[in-house]
């Protein structure tokens, strides 16, 4: 099993930055209360080699994770397809 993620996050002026990690060790029970502290904190932050990262979320568009998180918010809406309509 490949234990590498991939983030792509999308800013709003049109620029990218893609990151590579590995899976994070959470305890899944924990994980939707760490996702909704996630989006209250309204900023993303990374440690990337050494140094961290703060993305506040008014300056991202998106963002896109793959392969996707075993555990999503209970909002989220699962088994999607992209349509070309």
């Amino acid at each position: 099993m490949d234990d590498k993620r991939w983030l792509t996050i999308h800013f709003t002026d049109g620029r990218e930055m893609k990151f590579r990690f590995p899976r994070q060790s959470v305890d899944s029970r924990n994980m939707q209360s760490i996702m909704e502290k996630m989006l209250q904190s309204n900023q993303v932050i990374m440690e990337v080699e050494g140094v961290m990262y703060m993305f506040p979320y008014t300056d991202i568009k998106y963002i896109r994770v793959s392969p996707c998180p075993d555990v999503l918010p209970e909002v989220a809406i699962q088994g999607v397809q992209l349509s070309g309509e």
